[in-house]
């Protein structure tokens, strides 16, 4: 309907999406466009689950000294073909997601244990990594021990 309505002629609007469910303990999820998406698990390091890249990265690196605004890569809206992403996994108790939009993100993403996953915390790593480079993080908590509960607990 997007690309139908409002830009069959020139680029006028366009959406990324992220679509997530849970039944029992299998998260499953459909994306078009960003953000990444982490799996944080007890004992272990980040967990790339997703990765999403942006258009400033296919074009030059810097322009004037400073690196590109982020562009999205894939939007719903600009083509009649939608490339969309599905996938799952299966939770465990306390298992957290880290949604992180950014063109490039910085080394300190994958080396955060879940003792590090303050979302103060987590914002001031990648902005004094890539102080020049604009994102937005986002941690969500999984509550899979009971189907009758909220999937999603808490959301920054």
């Amino acid at each position: 309907m997007l690309y139908r309505e409002d830009n069959r002629e020139e680029y006028h609007v366009g959406v990324e999406l992220l679509a997530l469910t849970l039944s029992g303990n299998e998260l499953c999820w459909v994306q078009v466009g960003g953000p990444n998406v982490l799996l944080a698990r007890k004992n272990q390091t980040l967990l790339s689950l997703e990765s999403k890249t942006d258009l400033s990265l296919d074009c030059s690196e810097q322009k004037n000294g400073r690196p590109l605004t982020p562009l999205p890569g894939q939007l719903l809206g600009l083509d009649s073909n939608v490339n969309v992403s599905v996938n799952s996994f299966r939770t465990r108790a306390k298992d957290r997601l880290i949604l992180l939009a950014h063109s490039q993100p910085p080394s300190v993403v994958y080396t955060w244990t879940p003792d590090d996953l303050q979302l103060d915390k987590m914002i001031r790593d990648v902005a004094t990594s890539a102080p020049q480079r604009a994102f937005w993080l986002g941690s969500l908590e999984i509550s899979a021990e009971r189907s009758d509960q909220s999937p999603i607990d808490e959301a920054a």
